[in-house]
């Protein structure tokens, strides 16, 4: 099983040297390659990236001519690659050692089209001294976890997927900003697929610094989650929708305390109320007994 690692990269020359040393030295195996496509940088990171390139076969290459944002980056990267197995690692963040390995095992224990890091470690400049964990979880409902939580798969970002996954759900959208993942974490889990969580593997994600994320967050984020959210409207509950126009600019700010609901099914409401009506002659003391036929 190959990978094809991808890299989006925008005026990073202070960090890109590192994500790339964390794939070389530790992840990447025989066969594998990796792939950095810089989104029309103004800094020094086109020539960083040129400096691997002279010293590694492995590593391939695309320039953006004016910058397009994440999703484009990540887009022309996909498009490139050689493998069925993408890993995205940004540009300001780094893989512990053979951390990739693990899930790659994940995928092929779960039959899942892609695997994600359960936990992301925080630091500022060096990885090794911590400020603080992150968590990223899969809901039992992998659709209905984007309409209640930001702990996401997507909202990290860093994770292992099917190339045929991509094209499935027409790759990251390349209209969301830094939502671009979360985006496509959300085309993803509409199709039903589940991706598998590594519960003990991590990845180093940098903090504290002028990130992609840090500063999109200064514009409307709610408003590219709304436009993200608009072809699943039919799936919403009555009402959803008109509180959603009605709160364009602000909902996602507060989608944990307001989560947006799902149209519930009919097989799903008639399995609610026989699991209910169980529960219900359980406490009463009813014992069910064995019968034969």
């Amino acid at each position: 099983m190959n990978i094809s690692y991808i890299v989006p990269c925008y005026n990073c020359e202070l960090t890109l040297g590192t994500a790339i040393d964390s794939i070389l030295q530790g992840n990447l195996v025989e066969g594998d390659e990796l792939i950095c496509v810089d989104d029309g940088s103004s800094d020094g990171t086109r020539s960083v990236i040129e400096e691997y390139l002279s010293r590694h076969q492995s590593i391939r290459y695309q320039y953006h001519e004016r910058n397009r944002g994440g999703g484009a980056a990540r887009n022309s990267a996909v498009q490139m690659a050689r493998h069925e197995w993408i890993f995205c690692l940004d540009s300001d963040n780094i893989l512990a050692v053979n951390s990739v390995s693990n899930l790659k095992k994940v995928v092929g224990e779960r039959k899942s089209g892609g695997a994600f890091f359960k936990k992301a470690i925080l630091f500022q400049d060096n990885p090794q001294v911590s400020i603080g964990e992150r968590f990223y979880t899969e809901s039992k409902n992998p659709f209905e976890g984007y309409l209640s939580r930001w702990d996401i798969p997507g909202a990290s970002g860093n994770y292992l997927f099917k190339k045929s996954l991509w094209e499935k759900v027409g790759g990251y959208p390349e209209f969301a900003g830094a939502l671009d993942t979360t985006g496509f974490g959300l085309r993803v889990a509409a199709l039903g697929e589940r991706l598998a969580s590594d519960e003990e593997g991590f990845y180093f994600h940098r903090s504290g610094h002028e990130s992609y994320w840090q500063r999109f967050r200064k514009g409307n984020v709610s408003e590219a989650m709304f436009q993200l959210l608009e072809p699943y409207f039919d799936r919403l509950a009555a009402g959803e929708v008109d509180y959603l126009r009605a709160n364009r600019e602000s909902f996602y700010g507060k989608i944990v305390e307001r989560p947006l609901r799902l149209k519930r099914s009919i097989w799903k409401r008639i399995t609610q109320k026989l699991e209910a009506g169980s529960r219900s002659l359980l406490a009463k003391g009813y014992k069910p007994t064995a019968t034969s036929y």
